[in-house]
């Protein structure tokens, strides 16, 4: 499905959602600094202005609410200023609240950070985080029900600070048995999550609770076993940065994005590339755009890339500030316009011929995205102007790979590829070789990899017939989608 259709099911969702959590505040002391203390080599921050902004699972609610979620909120927080604060921040921005509850000795969990410009200088943190009281968590889930009733998903946001518990998921589970549950996981012990439809560690808490370090993909794909050995029937989505995220299915994992193909495969979708400034909060705001593309009833690539392209203008931002659904809609847009058709190409070479701009070209099926492909296409684009990648129709790479592939459908592959910052254009061709598009567009050069002669590359007698160039980049060792797909 196009990003075109695919933001009209996100516009028209509207979903029903239900947050859990590790509520906090985020308090920013803004300022800026000329000097060093005489009292301690440190620096003195001349304060301008503070800002409270949602933190925890307060910034996945304002998150969902931004997407167009209606959302009910239910945490636990102290009898003290921070939780005024906190509640005037979240009303403002239209979550319920009703379910935010004062227990006796808690105390409203505080981070504050220090701020130079966007350099943080410091943060103090407090909080206290002794397991929530059976009282508290059942007057939560009765506000809940009185706020929302009948939610389609409930996220668990849990930041270890006591609220999300083995007794809360066991009742959820119990009293709400067809409605999926989202985890944002915290701590080494996940089986207090079994049941629960998703969970959303990052690499680092992937790491810790599978107890395997992570350093490649195979790592990775051990790592999500693992954790699928201890919550059997969970999708396991494990979020890497700049680097993307992969989601391990099970056989069982189904809903109104559709069933797994293949159990213990990995979806990978890189990140969208972007400066950052903060990546606080950017895990909350891609596992809010994933409940609302779930609920929207969208595909688990689409979600995926929704969530990515979220998080990628999330950590764009200074602090934990809420990311728009126009803003993704936009972003997704952008990513489309790149996609190419086969008669799109003579006018594109025309176009850049007229910008004096140097056209490189590059193919392959791209079936499973690793860093061998991120390094071909990072080192393609810095040959030219703009890249242009050709990718292998569906029955173009069933042809040339066997009927088991491709994994990925090529309106996704097409997706993830134009989703990277050093591709301009990407096409999608029909043939079993790129010979027509080639010559549709004549390239100023032409790419392949380190394991090609120029001889057994596809179109160089024709490109150095009118000039250009052929060149073949060496591939990164041990890389290739067949050999990881073998491994999986």
């Amino acid at each position: 499905m196009s990003p075109r259709l695919f933001s009209e099911q996100l516009r028209n969702a509207k979903p029903r959602i239900w947050v859990l959590g590790d509520v906090m505040l985020d308090r920013y002391l803004v300022g800026h600094v000329e000097r060093v203390s005489p009292e301690a080599p440190v620096p003195v921050l001349a304060l301008l202005r503070i800002e409270d902004k949602a933190g925890g699972a307060a910034n996945v609610a304002q998150n969902l609410i931004a997407l167009g979620a209606e959302v009910a909120l239910a945490g636990r927080v102290g009898d003290d200023e921070a939780a005024s604060a906190l509640r005037g921040v979240l009303s403002k921005a239209g979550v319920r609240t009703a379910g935010l509850l004062r227990e006796p000795g808690a105390v409203t969990t505080v981070k504050q950070r220090a701020l130079a410009g966007q350099q943080q200088l410091l943060r103090i943190d407090s909080e206290r985080t002794n397991p929530i009281g059976a009282d508290t968590q059942s007057a939560c889930l009765t506000a809940l029900a009185q706020e929302l009733p009948a939610p389609q998903l409930i996220i668990l946001s849990d930041y270890g600070k006591g609220v999300v518990t083995r007794a809360l998921v066991e009742e959820l589970l119990q009293r709400y048995p067809q409605t999926p549950i989202f985890v944002d996981p915290k701590g080494r012990d996940y089986s207090k999550y079994r049941g629960v439809f998703l969970i959303t560690p990052n690499e680092q808490e992937a790491s810790l609770a599978a107890g395997l370090p992570i350093s490649d993909s195979a790592s990775l794909l051990a790592a999500s076993e693992r954790l699928g050995d201890q919550l059997p029937g969970t999708a396991i989505l494990v979020t890497q940065g700049a680097r993307g995220m992969s989601l391990r299915l099970p056989a069982s994992a189904q809903g109104s994005a559709g069933p797994a193909s293949k159990p213990a495969a990995l979806i990978h979708s890189p990140a969208q590339a972007r400066q950052v400034f903060d990546v606080t909060g950017a895990g909350d705001t891609a596992l809010a755009a994933l409940a609302v593309s779930w609920a929207a009833g969208l595909r688990w690539s689409e979600m995926l890339q929704v969530a990515n392209v979220a998080a990628g203008i999330k950590v764009g931002q200074v602090g934990a500030v809420p990311v728009a659904l126009s803003e993704i809609i936009a972003a997704l847009h952008e990513h489309e316009g790149k996609i190419l058709g086969r008669g799109q190409l003579a006018e594109l070479r025309q176009r850049l011929a007229q910008a004096g701009e140097r056209l490189v070209f590059t193919n392959g099926c791209f079936d499973v995205l690793h860093i061998g492909h991120l390094r071909l296409l990072e080192r393609s684009r810095q040959l030219g102007d703009r890249l242009l990648v050709a990718v292998n129709s569906d029955d173009s790479v069933r042809r040339l790979k066997g009927p088991s592939r491709p994994l990925n459908r090529e309106a996704d592959r097409a997706a993830m590829l134009a989703a990277l910052d050093c591709v301009d254009f990407v096409t999608v061709f029909e043939e079993d070789t790129p010979k027509e598009a080639i010559l549709k567009c004549r390239p100023d050069v032409l790419v392949k990899g380190g394991d090609y002669t120029l001889d057994t590359v596809v179109g160089a007698a024709e490109v150095q017939g009118w000039g250009g160039q052929v060149e073949l980049i060496p591939l990164v060792a041990g890389q290739s989608s067949t050999r990881l797909i073998e491994s999986m």
